[in-house]
C-alpha cells in the first residue's frame, strides 16, 4: 500500500509530467514552493531541484531570465548521484559545507575573482531571507535554487583557481588536458565527501611562491579603496590587472624547473632562479611597443663573445636603407659591413643602393663584432621562430631610464657577466671565470656551450607581490592588460 508521503510526491510530479508533455518542454519551476509540514521540505526540495534542472535542460542552461548555468551536465550528475537531494542544506537549515563556502564566497576577491561570477548576490539575499524569515525557510523552490547555484559556484571558483579565465594560447605550458569539467566534478564530489571545501579549492591554486605573494598583497590593496580621495575606477582597472596577472601564473607549469631565467617585460628585469633562490637580478632593455618582445619558452644553449649581428631585415628596410641611400657613408658609421649569398665581403661603393628594395635586396648587412657592436660582448642563444636572444649592449647608459622599451625585440641585459657566469657555475673546469674574462679583455670570438641548459620565459605580468605585503605595478607598455580585461572582465565588479 502506497503511503501519503509518497503519494504527494507522485501527486506533485505528475502534474508537472502532465504540463510538460502537453507543451513538449520542462516546465518553468515555481517561483515558490511553501512547506507548511517541516517533514515534507526535503522531499519537496528533492522534487524542485529535479524541475530545475530539467527545466535548464530544455532551455539552454537557463534557469530563468538571468542566470545560465555553465556547469550544467556536471550540475545534473552530482544531483542523479544524489537521489537530487540537497548538498548543501537539510531540514531548514545550512549545512556545515554550505557555511564554509558562504566563507569562501565573500572572500574571493582576495582571489582575484569576480563576485559577480558566482551568483553571490543571490546567494547572500537568499541566505539573509532564510534567516530572518520563517516563510522562506520553508520555500522549497528558494532551497532548490540556492542549492544548485551553490553548486555552480563551487564548480566555478574551482575552474577559475585551476586554469584561469584567460583562453589557451602559444604562450600557456600548463598541461591541461585532463582538467575537463569532469575533473572539477571530481573535485567537488570529493570536497563534499571530505566535508573540506575551502581546503579543496586552496588546493586547485598555483604553488610558485611569486603567485603566493601576489595574492597576499590583495587585500591590503583592497582596504585602500576605501580611502575617500582615491579614484574608484583607478582601483577597478588595478584589480582587474592584479585579476589577469594571476591567471597568467595558471598558465605556467604545475611545476618549475629546478633553475630557469625569468624576463619580466613590464618591469624590464630579468630574475634567474636556483631552487627557488634568486640569484641573478638585472636590468633589462625590451622591445618598443612597436618591435615587442615576444613571449616565449626557451632554453639556453650556448652564448657567444664578441658575436657579429646580422641585421634582420624588417630593421634594413625600415630604417637602414633609407639612411644609407642618402649616404653610403652610414654604413661605415655604423660599423656595417655589406656581405652577398656567399658570404663575401662587397665593397658598398659598388652597389648602386637605389635600385635596392624590399623586392631587391640580394644582401646581408652584419655589424662588426667589437665594444661598438649593438650587441655588445656577449649573446646568449635559444631557439625560437622570432629570431630574439639575450645579449649586451654597446649603449648601456640607457640601463639608467626608467622605460626602458627600447630595443628591435631582442632583450638587452645589464648583468649579462653575471647570467655567463651562473651558465658556467658547474663546469668550470673547462669554462673558467678568468678564462671567460681573459677571452672578453682581448677581445676574442669563442662558442660556450655543453653546459647544462637554463629554460628561460619571457613574459608580461605588469603586478608582482612584494615582501612587505604591497603590490607594485607596472606601466603596461604593449596594453596587453588593457585587451585582456576589455575581453574577459568588462562590466565584472
Amino acid at each position: 500500500m502506497i503511503s501519503l508521503k509518497k503519494l504527494g510526491s507522485f501527486l506533485f510530479y505528475l502534474s508537472f509530467l502532465l504540463l510538460e508533455w502537453g507543451c513538449g518542454n520542462a516546465e518553468k519551476p515555481p517561483e515558490k514552493d511553501v512547506v507548511i509540514d517541516p517533514a515534507k521540505l526535503g522531499e519537496r526540495v528533492s522534487d524542485n531541484l529535479k524541475l530545475l534542472i530539467d527545466y535548464s535542460s530544455d532551455n539552454g542552461g537557463k534557469i530563468n531570465d538571468s542566470v545560465v548555468l555553465k556547469y550544467l551536465p556536471q550540475i545534473r550528475r552530482i544531483y542523479e548521484d544524489n537521489n537530487y537531494s540537497s548538498v548543501w542544506s537539510s531540514e531548514e537549515n545550512w549545512n556545515e559545507i554550505a557555511d564554509s563556502l558562504y566563507n569562501f564566497l565573500d572572500s574571493v576577491k582576495q582571489y582575484g575573482l569576480f563576485p559577480s561570477d558566482y551568483h553571490i548576490s543571490f546567494l547572500i539575499d537568499t541566505r539573509k531571507m532564510i534567516a530572518r524569515d520563517s516563510a522562506s525557510r520553508q520555500d522549497a523552490a528558494l532551497w532548490s535554487r540556492a542549492d544548485v547555484l551553490l553548486t555552480e559556484a563551487y564548480l566555478r571558483i574551482a575552474s577559475d583557481l585551476r586554469i584561469g579565465r584567460l583562453e589557451r594560447d602559444s604562450t600557456t605550458l600548463r598541461n591541461d588536458s585532463l582538467l575537463t569539467p569532469e575533473y572539477f566534478l571530481s573535485c567537488l564530489n570529493k570536497a563534499v565527501a571530505s566535508r573540506r571545501i575551502k581546503e579543496s579549492l586552496h588546493s586547485l591554486e598555483p604553488s610558485s611562491p611569486a603567485y603566493t605573494i601576489l595574492k597576499a598583497g590583495i587585500k591590503r590593496f583592497l582596504d585602500a579603496d576605501t580611502v575617500p580621495d582615491a579614484p574608484h575606477d583607478s582601483l577597478m582597472e588595478k584589480f582587474k590587472r592584479i585579476a589577469v596577472t594571476l591567471d597568467r601564473y595558471k598558465q605556467l607549469p604545475d611545476t618549475m624547473p629546478p633553475a630557469y631565467a625569468w624576463v619580466n617585460i613590464p618591469a624590464f628585469s630579468l630574475y634567474v632562479y636556483d631552487a627557488d633562490t634568486l640569484v641573478v637580478e638585472s636590468k633589462v632593455i625590451v622591445g618598443a611597443p612597436a618591435t615587442r618582445t615576444p613571449l616565449l619558452a626557451s632554453t639556453i644553449t650556448n652564448f657567444i663573445t664578441y658575436p657579429q649581428w646580422t641585421v634582420p631585415y624588417s630593421i634594413i628596410f625600415k630604417e637602414m636603407l633609407p639612411g644609407i641611400k642618402n649616404d653610403v657613408n652610414y654604413l661605415q658609421k655604423k660599423n656595417l659591413m655589406v656581405v652577398d649569398r656567399y658570404d663575401s665581403v662587397v665593397d658598398p661603393a659598388t652597389i648602386n643602393w637605389n635600385k635596392m628594395s624590399k623586392t631587391h635586396f640580394p644582401y646581408l648587412l652584419r655589424q662588426r663584432q667589437g665594444d661598438d657592436n649593438s650587441l655588445g660582448v656577449l649573446k646568449f642563444n635559444f631557439r625560437n621562430k622570432y629570431s630574439v636572444y639575450l645579449h649586451d649592449t654597446n649603449a648601456r647608459s640607457l640601463f639608467s631610464r626608467t622605460n626602458r622599451a627600447l630595443s628591435h625585440g631582442c632583450v638587452r641585459v645589464e648583468k649579462w657577466k653575471d647570467l655567463s657566469h651562473f651558465l658556467i657555475r658547474n663546469d668550470t673546469a673547462r669554462f673558467n671565470v678568468d678564462t671567460l674574462g681573459a677571452w672578453i679583455s682581448r677581445a676574442e670570438k669563442h662558442v660556450v656551450s655543453g653546459f647544462k641548459g637554463l629554460p628561460v620565459y619571457i613574459r608580461y605580468f605588469t603586478v608582482e607581490g612584494k615582501e612587505d605585503g604591497k603590490l607594485k605595478f607596472y606601466k603596461d607598455i604593449y596594453k596587453e592588460d588593457s585587451v585582456l580585461s576589455a575581453r574577459y572582465f568588462a562590466g565584472k565588479k
